[in-house]
């Protein structure tokens, strides 16, 4: 019997192909679009797990804060810290410490091998977080000596090829070091990302002891941290850093981040590691879900439309015996054939857009089936749940009727009520369509928002170069004159930092203000022609000049540093950047120098330093490309060691909406398949109410109605629908897109606009549908449509 089953829901398919096939290609597609989507999601909430310590694993927050309400709060600390937590908490097991070196350049014999990502750590690195070693098991006493480095598998292949390069001499910072081992690459899904590690003690303990805050700071626990442990661990950080800097009149607390919080749930700016957005993971979450729902109320609305031709096998099955429950089964199987059917394409689907799907969201995201067995599984289960789940509702609706109207050819009864469900799905449909239509509009007009709003400096036709050699900073005059000799560069300075990196973090205040009453701000370190060159208003005061030698004391602020520090009339006031006093020389208008998801904070641009990293020069409009040989070759002249490090200021600033691109793109495609599983449905409906109506279609033909209003009366209840719809679905995107845009400091109001779009995308398209699947209908004959009934 299970055979003969099989066969006739074989049979059943083949016999209404296109209806099969839509079922088929609208399941497999929301399948594979929710599957695509978990393992994005998945990747995302992996991040650090695979250390094996990482539920044990934390990194110290710093924060501080002031009486006057002012506070700053920064993932990292001071230097010392690790060695104190290992010697006075008995509950710490380890403890390591980073200091970010960003690309750095690699030379072997006096050949460079390009820029690298590297990071500064201690001996420690590899007792907190776990690695392998490729050529050794000698990882614990690597990084020991103050020249050595560890290189990772794929660099060192780079480098060297085949060749184990254990022992080998590298240079790096115009320094040579040893390679001590080599590791196997960290997994993406990790925010530790580098390319090699170099010994923390290439720099002496002095210095670092003179840095700052500036070293992430992580803790092993011996055992699993409760409350208590972390407590206790907190309060002794914060007890040892306010008494290395009470002299300073500062006072910090300390928090204890898990390691595999710090992807999502970081809520403050770290340049330094790969941010993710829990947002984003909620809201492709609720996409998948949507997907799959509405491939799931898409596919009942078909089974559903096609259910009454196979009314007359119901009555003949029930009258040679058939239970209600074999009835049940037979329609129940046959849907989760359909759906099997559709998991086995949705699987290709998937396998055939993985790689592209891996580069739109930016992420290597893989699907091994033997190192995923559990998760195959449950998508398997999810496959037969949706299957079960979009049959029950059709076969119930199928061997509810009566036999004795079965076999008279009597099944009204009951078909308004089976209609009202099917319209109810399908507005459901049509909900979500507008709901995420105008949400995308307003997602890509805040984007564009962004990358288009006024920064309050020139990020056009700036050409920075970086990761600059002794030489090259040595000889910074005498390159800034040969270059100002071309026609087409306007201007040229050079600065400790850029807008859109980060800065030295410092306060200011007046000198009768105690050192607890200082402001926090950023500091920038700059030489002549900054203002000039990033095109920055200056609004009081003067610009710095080499002619001035008092200018070694002169701060110029921007408006928010002016405002924190309540001076009306700032030119001339004497102030103090931590311990450097000097007075005001300049205001600047505001200007942004992160992304706009931050307000603009206080900034202090200081010429006392002549310490600099980066060399910006601005270019004629339209110049750069016949510019840049001539650049360079300079460059070349002074330094032919230098291995030129350079990119472009706007590149820069649209890179740091990557993930808001990344993201709409996956809500473009997501809101594509929404409209294309819900026009399948409509499509459904559409040929239920055509079936339904062609008697009554006949009889208006011969009565002389012609084609237009025919398809007119079919068409109007679709509007009654969408109007519904768009009850429901308009405010729900409103809402979405209110809490969505209080991400940023800065942005777009939601427009009227982007709701009436959604509107009438989703009715142009619903007509369409709707008219194309009935004019075949209506063009009919009036005997031909009476016949058929």
């Amino acid at each position: 019997m299970f055979k003969n089953y099989i066969k006739v829901a074989f049979r059943n398919l083949y016999r209404n192909k296109i209806y099969s096939l839509i079922n088929i290609f609208g399941l497999a597609i929301g399948l594979a679009a929710t599957i695509l989507l978990f393992l994005y999601v998945r990747f995302e909430l992996s991040f650090d797990r695979h250390f094996k310590n990482s539920d044990k694993i934390y990194r110290i927050i710093s924060e501080y804060k002031r009486d006057n309400g002012h506070e700053s709060i920064f993932p990292s600390t001071i230097y010392e810290l690790p060695d104190e937590l290992k010697s006075n908490v008995p509950e710490v097991e380890n403890s390591t410490r980073t200091w970010n070196l960003d690309e750095r350049e690699i030379k072997i014999n006096n050949i460079s091998k390009g820029y690298h990502t590297s990071l500064l750590t201690d001996s420690c690195f590899f007792n907190v977080f776990s690695a392998k070693s490729i050529y050794g098991n000698n990882l614990e006493n690597s990084l020991k000596k103050r020249y050595s480095v560890v290189l990772t598998e794929s660099l060192a292949f780079k480098i060297f090829g085949e060749e184990n390069p254990v022992g080998k001499v590298v240079n790096v910072l115009n320094t040579d070091m040893v390679v001590d081992d080599v590791i196997y690459d960290f997994p993406e899904n990790t925010h530790l990302q580098f390319d090699y590690l170099i010994s923390i003690h290439f720099i002496s303990e002095e210095w670092h002891k003179l840095n700052g805050n500036s070293y992430s700071t992580y803790v092993l626990f011996n055992k699993y941290a409760n409350n208590q442990i972390i407590h206790k661990t907190e309060q002794f950080i914060s007890d040892y850093v306010n008494g290395k800097v009470k002299d300073y009149g500062l006072k910090y607390e300390h928090y204890l981040q898990a390691l595999t919080d710090i992807h999502l749930n970081s809520n403050y700016t770290d340049r330094t590691v790969l941010m993710g957005n829990r947002l984003y993971i909620y809201i492709f979450s609720l996409l998948s879900f949507l997907i799959l729902f509405i491939a799931t109320l898409n596919y009942i609305n078909l089974f559903t439309a096609k259910s009454e031709t196979r009314l007359k096998e119901v009555g003949v099955r029930k009258v040679v015996g058939a239970s209600k429950s074999t009835l049940l089964g037979q329609f129940i199987g046959e849907s989760l054939i359909v759906s099997i059917l559709s998991f086995l394409l949705a699987m290709l689907l998937v396998e055939s857009f993985l790689e592209e799907f891996g580069i739109l969201v930016n992420s290597k995201i893989e699907f091994v089936y033997s190192q995923n067995i559990l998760t195959l599984v449950i998508f398997v289960l999810l496959a037969f749940f949706v299957g079960f789940l979009s049959g029950i509702y059709p076969a119930l609706y199928i061997v509810k009727y009566n036999l004795i109207n079965i076999l008279k050819g009597v099944i009204i009864s009951g078909k308004n009520r089976g209609r009202l469900k099917m319209i109810w799905l399908v507005i459901i449909q049509f909900t979500i369509s507008i709901a995420i239509i105008a949400s995308l509009f307003g997602l890509f007009a805040q984007v564009r928002y962004m990358k288009n709003k006024d920064l309050g400096f020139d990020k056009e036709q700036v050409i920075v170069f970086q990761a600059l050699t002794i030489k090259v900073i040595d000889d910074y005059e005498a390159i800034k004159h040969e270059l100002l000799q071309n026609p087409h560069i306007i201007s040229i300075t050079a600065s400790q930092s850029i807008p859109g990196h980060e800065r030295s973090g410092m306060n200011i205040r007046l000198p009768e203000w105690a050192m607890d009453e200082a402001i926090p701000l950023t500091e920038n370190r700059v030489q002549d022609d900054y203002i000039k060159t990033y095109g920055l208003q200056l609004i009081a005061g003067e610009d710095y000049s080499k002619k001035l030698v008092s200018d070694s004391t002169g701060f110029i602020l921007n408006e928010a540093a002016v405002k924190m520090l309540n001076l009306e009339n700032p030119i001339g006031k004497k102030i103090a950047v931590w311990l450097q006093e000097g007075y005001i020389k300049g205001v600047v208008k505001n200007f942004h120098i992160t992304s706009l998801h931050n307000e603009i904070k206080p900034m202090v641009l200081s010429h006392y330093s002549k310490s600099f990293y980066n060399i910006s020069i601005r270019v004629q409009q339209g110049k750069i490309h016949e510019t840049m040989n001539a650049i360079t070759e300079v460059f070349k002249d002074f330094d032919p060691d230098y291995t030129q490090n350079y990119f472009f200021m706007d590149d820069l600033f649209d890179n740091m909406y990557k993930k808001e691109d990344k993201a709409n793109k996956l809500i473009l495609y997501a809101s594509i398949l929404t409209i294309i599983i819900s026009l399948l449905g409509l499509l459904a409906l559409t040929s239920y109410t055509v079936s339904r109506k062609t008697k009554e279609i006949g009889i208006r033909r011969a009565l002389g109605s012609n084609v237009k209003l025919i398809l007119v009366l079919l068409n109007k209840e679709i509007l009654k629908w969408i109007s519904i719809s768009a009850f429901i679905g308009i405010p729900l995107s409103y809402i979405f897109l209110k809490n969505w845009l209080q991400n940023f400091a800065y942005r777009i109001n939601p427009q009227i606009w982007f709701f009436i779009a959604a509107l009438i995308i989703v009715i142009v398209l619903a007509l369409i549908t709707i008219t194309v699947q009935s004019v075949k209908t209506a063009k009919k004959s009036p005997t031909e449509l009476l016949r058929y009934e």
